[in-house]
């Protein structure tokens, strides 16, 4: 590897963020002209169409995750979360895998968590229930 003294590293720092300077001096002034405009556009189409089979087969490749994250982001949504822990373990272990969640372990019921209330909680809903 290169070993550079602090000056020419200074140097080199300077150097590039001049470049990156003049090049966005550069496009703010053409951005807006319509010659850049129409070149820009026929580059989106060609890459569009020369890239369009590439995107299909990684949208078919990722069908499955695509589709176990949408149902996440719905449950997301909605707050029930907890729930779709609970009912898709398989679809919350492939988007865990993937990296799009993090581990959790999937949470208990509502009847169970319900169920195992402090006997204070369970005696004043039970009198609540029977009219007192």
């Amino acid at each position: 590897m290169n070993d550079y003294t602090d000056a020419e590293l200074i140097q080199i720092v300077r150097s590039y963020e001049n470049k990156k300077k003049g090049e966005k001096a550069r496009y703010d002034r053409i951005k807006d002209t319509d010659e850049f405009k129409q070149k820009n556009r026929a580059k989106a189409i060609k890459h569009y169409h020369s890239n369009k089979e590439k995107h299909k087969e990684k949208y078919l490749k990722d069908k499955v995750f695509i589709s176990n994250r949408s149902s996440y982001t719905y449950y997301k949504r909605l707050g029930r979360e907890k729930e779709f822990r609970n009912l898709f373990p398989e679809k919350v272990e492939l988007l865990t895998k993937r990296g799009y969640l993090s581990e959790q372990k999937p949470l208990e019921s509502t009847a169970t968590v319900n169920s195992s209330s402090s006997p204070d909680e369970q005696s004043t809903s039970q009198s609540a229930e029977s009219g007192m």
